[in-house]
């Protein structure tokens, strides 16, 4: 409540602001089961530009992470149409796992939004931001949805309070190295094709999840949580996707730990190895 609070603050500040720029975010797109804008502020060296993409879904709809598992669909973000701009790769928000039917997938639900940071090829910055999205909103099925969205770099002469808020909302859920109440403990390999993974969880948190990463065509399921106490859980991940030419002993995975409205996330292998 305290968030959306502060958003409609931000929202109302700078509706009050006469000379506040309007190009900051894109209309609102459908996506069939949801809607998608772009949310774009400058920053105050003039080529700095902080962005997001915001999908915001209706109620009972779920989007995808960018390894969602099974029949789900990842997003996918183009911005290769855009002038006079370099963009970055958007960051991924911490999932959590989504049902669809038996499977467990992992995504997203209500509204979700991917940061990313640009940077103007002129000052003043000049050109225009573009993205070809392809993402997939499911419910009883899935629909892949298309959408373009775009912002002329010219409206951004001065940052916009309400942007901002969003696009800081969207970057205070991405996974972090360390959190003081989450943390990848230890990793073990238990069998040729299982892993045991020991987390530190807050005490009282409602939601908690574990995913890991290895290389894109394998299809790593959101782990099993076998075992929790008031401040330790205890995950166990089927690897039956690896390849079984795979050397699980000295392969690093990319683990996001989600712990209720916060994550972490690192890169291990097992026996305590870390990178």
């Amino acid at each position: 409540m305290k968030s959306l609070l502060k958003l409609a603050c931000a929202g109302l500040a700078a509706a009050a602001l006469p000379f506040a720029a309007s190009g900051e975010m894109s209309g609102w797109q459908d996506l069939g089961g949801g809607k998608v804008r772009l949310v774009v502020n400058a920053e105050p060296d003039g080529t700095t530009i902080a962005g997001a993409v915001e999908v915001a879904l209706e109620e009972g709809w779920k989007t995808y992470w960018r390894v969602p598992g099974g029949s789900g669909i990842p997003p996918h973000f183009d911005f290769s149409r855009s002038t006079g701009i370099a963009v970055g790769e958007p960051q991924f928000p911490v999932p959590a796992i989504q049902h669809a039917g038996a499977e467990r997938l992992t995504g997203y639900t209500d509204t979700v939004t991917f940061p990313f940071e640009a940077r103007a090829l002129t000052s003043p910055a000049g050109g225009r931001l573009h993205l070809d999205l392809f993402i997939g909103v499911c419910k009883d099925v899935c629909i892949p949805a298309k959408a373009e969205l775009s912002v002329d770099l010219a409206a951004l002469n001065r940052s916009d309070p309400a942007a901002g808020s969003i696009i800081e909302a969207g970057r205070a859920r991405l996974p972090r190295e360390s959190h003081p109440a989450a943390a990848i403990v230890e990793v073990r390999l238990i069998d040729g094709r299982s892993i045991e993974v020991e987390t530190q969880v807050r005490e009282g948190a409602d939601e908690i999840a574990l995913f890991a990463e290895g290389r894109p065509e394998w299809f790593i399921a959101p782990a099993e949580l076998v075992a929790r106490d008031q401040q330790t859980a205890r995950f166990e991940f089927d690897l039956g996707g690896v390849p079984d030419d795979v050397d699980l002993a000295d392969t690093v995975l990319r683990y996001t730990l989600s712990v209720d409205d916060y994550g972490v996330e690192a890169l291990r292998k097992p026996d305590g190895g870390q990178m």
